[in-house]
């Protein structure tokens, strides 16, 4: 019963966390972060999400404004304390 109780609750948190995310960054700012926290450049960000490097660095400048950083370690330390991404995000 416990481990259900667990599940849940990290679910929730889960939940929680996207919700925030969702609250403070737009989808496609959210699927920057991601890109980012794989440890993506970017260029290789540009070309998976078919738009120039120019509008990466917009989209990243964006970012780093709403949620008070200055670094993509920074970001990428955000997104994990705040569960916008998985832990191992492939």
């Amino acid at each position: 019963m416990r481990s259900l109780g667990s599940a849940i609750e990290r679910m929730l948190a889960t939940d929680q966390a996207q919700q925030s995310a969702k609250a403070l960054l737009s989808d496609r700012e959210l699927e920057m972060v991601r890109f980012v926290c794989r440890g993506l450049r970017n260029k290789e960000i540009a070309t998976r999400a078919h738009v120039s490097e120019g509008t990466v660095k917009t989209h990243l400048h964006n970012i780093y404004q709403k949620v008070g950083v200055s670094s993509r370690l920074a970001l990428m330390r955000v997104a994990q304390e705040r569960g916008w991404v998985a832990e191992h995000a492939d």
